[in-house]
Parts: structure tokens; sequence; C-alpha cells
């Protein structure tokens, strides 16, 4: 199947402290390589690779230049990220005139050891949470595998939280359904935007063992569990 990978990399890693003064974290190592280059070596590479970038970006650039010179990557410039209005959601508008067929979308926090399933259909990567104030949380339909509504963000949202990856097989509807809710949460544009319109197409849920390498516990948690012993970045 043809598809592209999108990948969200524009951030500035706030929670992740002094590993991203100076570096996107993105690049943060993770045993012995980038952080991205597990995103990246989930998908064989025919794939083009949409990146999401500002902070620190000709960094990353450097990197990937030099890391995947025979991959197709086309950067795109997210010209606000901490300002009213920006968030994932709008990184992902900016990407939109690059994304004409399915994709599948990834923030550079989500790391997994499984596959990454083809956008066939429609679907979203989920985790079980404790704590549902800080994610996006997912009501399911009554056959628990697909999605019924979100509860974005909020203490009465549910166990069940989407953990930045997904399979957008319906790309025109999703970017609509992006472009007409503005609707932000702690000043930020969301994906759920954009899923929301999905959701009467059928948006699956796949379940996935997640490390959340957006804060400082979770990175050293994903290098833990990725750890093959190499010393070598």
């Amino acid at each position: 199947m043809e598809y592209k990978l999108c990948i969200l990399a524009a951030g500035s890693g706030k929670r992740m402290g002094p590993l991203t003064d100076k570096f996107n974290k993105a690049l943060l190592p993770v045993d012995s390589k980038a952080a991205i280059s597990h995103v990246i070596e989930k998908h064989s590479p025919e794939v083009e690779i949409i990146i999401a970038v500002n902070y620190e970006k000709h960094k990353i650039k450097q990197y990937l230049d030099c890391a995947y010179k025979e991959r197709k990557i086309i950067y795109v410039d997210v010209p606000k990220i901490d300002a009213e209005g920006s968030g994932p959601g709008f990184s992902l508008i900016c990407c939109e005139k690059y994304l004409n067929m399915p994709f599948i979308f990834s923030t550079i926090d989500t790391l997994y050891p499984e596959k990454c399933p083809k956008p066939y259909e429609n679907w979203m990567g989920v985790s079980k949470i404790d704590d549902p104030k800080n994610f996006c949380t997912l009501k399911l339909q009554k056959n628990q595998e697909y999605i019924e509504s979100f509860v974005d963000k909020s203490k009465d949202g549910t166990d069940i939280a989407f953990i930045g990856i997904a399979g957008v097989n319906d790309y025109e509807t999703f970017f609509s359904s992006l472009l007409k809710d503005n609707t932000q949460i702690n000043g930020e544009l969301q994906v759920s935007n954009g899923f929301q319109g999905l959701i009467k197409k059928g948006l699956k849920t796949i379940k996935f063992t997640w490390f959340d390498i957006g804060s400082i516990d979770g990175y050293y948690a994903a290098n833990k569990n990725f750890s093959s012993n190499k010393i070598e970045f």
C-alpha cells in the first residue's frame, strides 16, 4: 500500500528540562540512535516522510540528511509553537498540502516495540493510563473496538488514551474536520478535532506498548526498555 509518514517534531520539549536546552527531543538517544530514527525505521525506505519542524530544526535536518541520505524527506516549517492556536493540530494543518493520500501520523514523543500497521483503514494507537487529565482519552462503542467519542485532557476522561500515532485512510475527511473545528485546549489546536470527523466512517483502536519520551521519566523508561547494551551513538 502506498502511503506517507508525517512526523510532528516542531515542539521545544519543555517537559524534558535541560535535556532539550540545545537539542530537539527528536535527537535524544534511545538505544544508541536518535528517537526519530525509531519512528522512521518502522516504515519501508520507499515511504515518503513529511516532518513538521521549528525548534532546533537545523540539527534535525543535519542528522537526517546524514543518517537517511536515500530517503525522500520533506521538511515543513511550522511558524509558531508556543503562541495561541499552535499545537499538534496546527502542525498537521501546515503539512496538509503534502498529505494527499493515506498517511501515518506520529508525534516524536511516541515509541513502541510493535510493528506499525498501514493505513488500510482509519485507526488510532491507544494505551491504558492512570490519570486522564493530561491526555486525549476515548470512549469506545459497545464492541470495544471502535471509537464513539473523545474526552480531551479532562479529569472526567477515561483510562484509554490516544498515544500520538494513527493511521488516516480518509485523509480528505480528516483535514476537512480539522480545518472546520477551531476548538482549542490550553491555547492549542488538537489533532482530535480532525479525528472527530472520522468517527462516522469508522475509527478503530489498536493497542500499543507505549513509551512516552515527552517527559524525563518516560524517556528513561524507554531507554531501559529498548536498551541492547550498545555504547555508540
